[in-house]
């Protein structure tokens, strides 16, 4: 049923092929997309079968020794590496968004979060992202200005990301509260379907005031890339380069002076990491 193979059917159809109407299936709606979630709702819907979300993570309840999540503080992605403020990309967000007449932006996407808030973190092992939500609420009367609010282990926050975000205009709250505070949200709100659970989605209680567009806003922008982030890449692949150029000298040395046969993939990659 799970396979991703030509023919193989998905496990949404082998359900409507196989269940009666008047069944459900319950899904975990945090580990679940908002766009595939209300897809397969309607789906089931046709056949008389509920997709029932079930926030109680029952594989949590059995996971007795599950590691805990990271607690290492974030630190700021400094404005001479990153080459925009978070007042002006914030700026910049709110300058779509009017357009739009939202003014509230939900936001899901860690990487999104990242470049928004010139923040980096420790909580994946490959990727520097911050395990967190942001609302970000706008009032364009006048000029544009924001107030927003970061959903995150506070544990993570040393006193100068906090001024940080504080001059920035962005608040500090648990982790948990996202669920609540998206149910409180007044007026249109904006949402990247693809990046937004399907818990978030739920909770808001006026469906008709989500706003989506193909294109998301903060995906757009982050994709512009200016002369300071080009100048980042360039600099990047030629450390990168030169990384790679030693390990194949390394390489070249073991397998035709040291005459080694003995190297697999994995050690290859483990003496490219320390090169790099």
């Amino acid at each position: 049923m799970m396979k991703m193979e030509m023919g193989a059917i998905t496990w949404p159809q082998w359900c409507m092929e196989n269940l009666k109407s008047g069944s459900n299936v319950g899904y975990n709606p945090f580990l679940y997309g908002a766009g595939r979630s209300v897809t397969i709702t309607e789906q089931f819907l046709a056949k008389g079968i509920e997709f029932k979300p079930i926030e109680t993570d029952f594989v949590d309840k059995l996971w007795k020794d599950k590691p805990e999540l990271s607690d290492k503080k974030i630190i700021e992605h400094e404005v001479s590496y990153a080459g925009r403020s978070v007042e002006q990309k914030l700026h910049d967000i709110g300058v779509e968004l009017k357009k739009l007449e939202v003014s509230n932006h939900v936001v899901c996407s860690l990487e999104q979060i990242a470049w928004a808030l010139n923040i980096r973190g420790f909580d994946c092992d490959v990727t520097p992202y911050v395990v967190s939500y942001l609302i970000l609420n706008y009032n364009f009367e006048g000029s544009i200005s924001w107030k927003g609010t970061l959903y995150i282990n506070s544990n993570k926050l040393s006193p100068q990301i906090e001024e940080h975000l504080k001059k920035n205009n962005i608040a500090v709250k648990t982790y948990e509260d996202v669920v609540d505070d998206v149910s409180k949200l007044e007026g249109k709100v904006y949402l990247d379907m693809d990046n937004t659970n399907a818990a978030i989605y739920n909770r808001i209680q006026n469906k008709d005031n989500i706003v989506k567009k193909e294109n998301d806003i903060i995906e757009v922008l982050k994709g512009i890339k200016n002369p300071r982030e080009v100048k980042g890449f360039a600099d990047c692949h030629i450390r990168d380069g030169a990384a790679i150029v030693r390990y194949f000298a390394w390489m070249d040395h073991q397998l035709n002076v040291e005459k080694r046969t003995d190297i697999d993939e994995y050690q290859g990659w483990i003496q490219l990491e320390k090169f790099r």
